[in-house]
């Protein structure tokens, strides 16, 4: 049997007696001290960390500055999993066919107006203002165009608007004072080519006609809407939206905007 000296000559150690340092009780025992830990993501952990089939269900996984998911998640969740659903080729085929006689009616635009039509202004929070959604079916969509560019209001038809939605025409008007003016003048004069609104989370500022007031995006989420009002980025009370709105805003947005009936 090899002396103590005869070994750590086969080690390489010479006379000094020197063992392999257990590194099992490391906070980074999985790497070199030498080598930074490299900075990936949990799921890059997931995919592409092998699971040592000898630490299943064993203590030593505690040790670890970092958790992995149990083997059975590890092992089973794949690149494939990872990936964005491609889109229901069902649902864009049924777009498509709603956009077409839209396309084929009229080609879409956005018309900046006449000066003074659109009173939207831009405050400390951004830009915020009243605007509105008319429905049209695509036999009239030339006769409503005609109207709206006729009377110079700011406008666009489609250009990324959702007809699902109902949203053919979209109005810009900025404050309560000059929304409610044009309301009038639109519902007066072509509500007989308007189609019932289907826009979700809108008011009704005329029979046929559904809007939004759109706050400044520092407080406001453009997107999320509820009865008319854009909730605030940190609550989904709408109530608490509208008192923020009227504090920061004033009569420019005045509470909401009373409902018109037309005279047809």
């Amino acid at each position: 049997m090899a002396n103590k000296d005869n070994w750590n000559q086969v080690l390489g150690l010479g006379g000094q007696e020197k063992l392999p340092k257990d590194h099992s009780q490391d906070d980074n025992w999985s790497l070199p001290e030498s080598t930074p830990k490299p900075l990936v993501s949990q799921k890059q952990r997931i995919l592409s960390t092998p699971v040592d089939e000898s630490l299943v269900g064993s203590s030593s996984t505690q040790e670890t500055d970092w958790s992995l998911p149990s083997p059975k998640l590890a092992s089973t969740k794949t690149n494939e999993d990872w990936a964005i659903p491609a889109q229901n080729p069902e649902k864009a085929g049924h777009l498509d066919q709603l956009y077409a006689p839209y396309r084929e009616a009229l080609e879409e635009y956005e018309q900046s107006g006449e000066p003074g039509k659109d009173d939207s202004q831009i405050f400390q929070s951004g830009q915020a203002g009243y605007k509105f959604h008319l429905n049209v079916a695509p036999e009239d969509v030339r006769a409503v165009s005609q109207f709206l560019i006729g009377h110079g209001y700011h406008h666009k038809y489609l250009d990324g608007s959702e007809v699902e939605s109902g949203k053919i025409f979209t109005v810009y008007t900025g404050s309560k004072r000059n929304t409610e003016m044009i309301v009038q003048e639109i519902s007066d004069g072509i509500e007989q080519l308007l189609l019932p609104p289907t826009a979700a989370g809108e008011a009704a500022y005329a029979p046929r006609i559904v809007g939004r007031f759109v706050g400044g995006a520092q407080l406001f989420r453009k997107k999320r809407c509820v009865n008319g009002m854009t909730l605030l980025n940190w609550s989904n009370d709408v109530e608490a939206a509208k008192r923020k709105a009227q504090e920061e805003y004033g009569d420019y947005f005045g509470g909401g905007i009373t409902l018109y009936s037309s005279k047809n």
